[in-house]
C-alpha cells in the first residue's frame, strides 16, 4: 500500500475513532443515568419503563466498547481483513448463551440476559482492538 493511503487511512481511523469515542460516551451516559425516562418516551406503562431503563442501564455500559468494535470491525473490513471481526463476533456471541444462563439461574433473572450481552459486548470491543493493535503496523 502506498505511503499516502496508510497516512490517510490512518488519520482516518484517528478520527473514526475520536467521534464513536464521543458518541459512545454521550450514550453511555444518557442509557445509564436516564433509561427510564428514555423508555418512558416510548412505553407510557410504569412497570414496562423502569424495566427498560434497568435495561437501557445495563446496556449502557457497554456503548463505548460496542462503538470501539463497530469501528475496528470497519477498518478490519476496509482494509479487506474480514476474518478477524467475524472470529470475534461468532465467540462472543456463543459465549452469550451460557453465560446468560448461568447469570440468569444464579439470582439475576432477566437482567442476567441483559448483563451477558453487555459483557460480551465490551470483551468483543476490547478484543478487536487489541487484535488491531496487534497487526496494526501490518495496516499503516
Amino acid at each position: 500500500m502506498q505511503q499516502a493511503k496508510k497516512d490517510r487511512l490512518a488519520g482516518a481511523y484517528k478520527v473514526t475513532l475520536g467521534m464513536t469515542t464521543i458518541l459512545g460516551v454521550f450514550c453511555t451516559l444518557l442509557f445509564v443515568f436516564f433509561g427510564s425516562e428514555i423508555f418512558s418516551l416510548i412505553i407510557p406503562e410504569k412497570e414496562a419503563y423502569i424495566a427498560g431503563g434497568i435495561f437501557l442501564r445495563i446496556d449502557g455500559y457497554s456503548m463505548l466498547f460496542m462503538m470501539l468494535e463497530i469501528t475496528i470491525q470497519g477498518l478490519f473490513y476496509g482494509t479487506g481483513r474480514t476474518l478477524p471481526p467475524a472470529i470475534i463476533s461468532i465467540t462472543f456471541n456463543v459465549i452469550r448463551i451460557p453465560l446468560a444462563i448461568f447469570l440468569s439461574s444464579n439470582g439475576l433473572g432477566i437482567e442476567g440476559v441483559w448483563w451477558a450481552i453487555s459483557l460480551t459486548s465490551c470483551l468483543k470491543g476490547i478484543t478487536a482492538f487489541l487484535w488491531f493493535r496487534i497487526i496494526r503496523k501490518q495496516i499503516f
